[in-house]
């Protein structure tokens, strides 16, 4: 078991309503807001069935191996543990605060806020290629997932969504 993350671009919602089972499409996806993950870091998107115009998909790891890719990511960008960025006011609007403080299971990220995160990681490449370095042999892995994150930004943030499942 672990985290995949799938984004979508281009939203337009359907006929169907309130049957998270009727969207089976491979061009239709159910969204769900849970009131304890992060509702606001959805917006515009409301609940509801919607198809889409583009989709990319990737495994963020295992649910540890996602954790210590956050860890390293929160640390390259604030010098500091996850656990000190979350529910810290001082990091609001900083790069890549809308990641680190969100759920690591479920949940998704709407375009306002993937528009946001996509503007971060273009913005901090230069410096996140320099900084893994540290990292030796697993420098290339946390490359690939920072590629993979600002991949799937980017593409939610034309009216799409990040989920976390």
């Amino acid at each position: 078991m672990g985290l995949d993350i799938t984004a979508n671009r281009g939203l337009i919602p359907c006929a169907l309503h309130g049957n998270a089972d009727a969207a089976w499409n491979a061009r239709h996806i159910y969204l769900t807001i849970h009131p304890e993950l992060f509702p606001e870091r959805t917006t515009p998107v409301s609940e509801g069935c919607y198809q889409y115009a583009e989709e990319f998909d990737f495994r963020a790891g295992s649910y540890s191996g996602y954790n210590r890719w956050r860890d390293q990511l929160s640390r390259f960008a604030h010098g500091v543990s996850p656990e000190t960025v979350w529910g810290n006011a001082d990091y609001v609007g900083k790069p890549f605060y809308e990641l680190i403080e969100f759920s690591d299971c479920e949940g998704f990220i709407g375009p306002v806020v993937a528009t946001k995160l996509s503007r971060d990681f273009q913005e901090h490449t230069s410096e996140a290629i320099k900084w893994s370095r540290q990292y030796g042999a697993e420098a290339d892995y946390w490359l690939q997932k920072y590629h993979d994150w600002m991949k799937a930004f980017r593409l939610a943030s034309d009216n799409g969504v990040v989920r976390f499942h």
